[in-house]
């Protein structure tokens, strides 16, 4: 893959495709949402989003999964790694679905854990001042 953001060990070696492409589209939206740094593989996390300032959580481990398997030791290690809260994404809703329901059982507190996929990351990124002139062009019947 040749597209890679500016972060600190972006690829551990071992990662699919699918997942590095999925851990591409977090960092570029995370930073899109506003938050102010982001950094691969941190302490095992696929990356942490740094927000400085505000009021949501300053620390924000990312988690790509693409089954529940090892879910429970990476949300450990995460809390333990100090952050505050953990964005968990998942390449498609059945996937989330196995990954919420793990969560539900064996997390007594899941307040602090936020789940997605990669659709809605994209949707919940504001559009670009090109992007909306576009549409609209494209809206405008001739």
């Amino acid at each position: 893959m040749n597209a890679k953001p500016d972060t600190m060990q972006f690829h551990r070696g071992h990662e699919s495709d699918e997942h590095l492409t999925m851990k591409v589209g977090v960092i570029r939206g995370l930073r899109r949402v506003g938050y102010d740094i982001i950094l691969g593989e941190h302490h095992c996390s696929d990356a942490l989003a740094i927000k400085l300032g505000g009021e949501w959580p300053s620390t924000v481990a990312v988690e790509i999964e693409r089954s529940p398997r090892n879910l429970l030791r990476n949300i450990k290690r995460d809390f333990a790694h100090g952050a505050e809260a953990i964005l968990i994404v998942c390449p498609d809703a059945a996937t989330l679905a196995a990954v919420a329901r793990k969560i539900a059982r064996h997390v007594s507190d899941p307040s602090c854990i936020a789940f997605a996929t990669p659709l809605t990351l994209r949707l919940l990124q504001p559009l670009s001042i090109s992007e909306h002139n576009h549409s609209e062009k494209q809206e405008k019947p001739s």
